[in-house]
């Protein structure tokens, strides 16, 4: 997985419980994760993006998936 951001570690940390070897590789640099760490707000950024309702169901759908994610990688 490229990048220790927020995705890239979700992304790692899916694998490994499906089995998978994983090895994560990142520069070190700042990224997206370090602006908007811990951002989960659906409606604000269905707000100032002017999202139509399909994404505006993906954005909260994400969000309520959070917290059984975090809760199975005791986050």
């Amino acid at each position: 997985v490229v990048g220790a951001g927020v995705l890239g570690l979700c992304a790692a940390a899916k694998l490994a419980a499906r089995g998978r070897r994983v090895c994560v590789v990142d520069p070190g640099l700042p990224n997206a994760s370090a602006v908007a760490a811990g951002m989960i707000a659906p409606a604000f950024e269905a707000a100032t993006e002017q999202a139509d309702a399909a994404r505006s169901a993906l954005l909260r759908h994400a969000r309520d998936l959070w917290p059984q994610f975090a809760a199975a990688h005791q986050l």
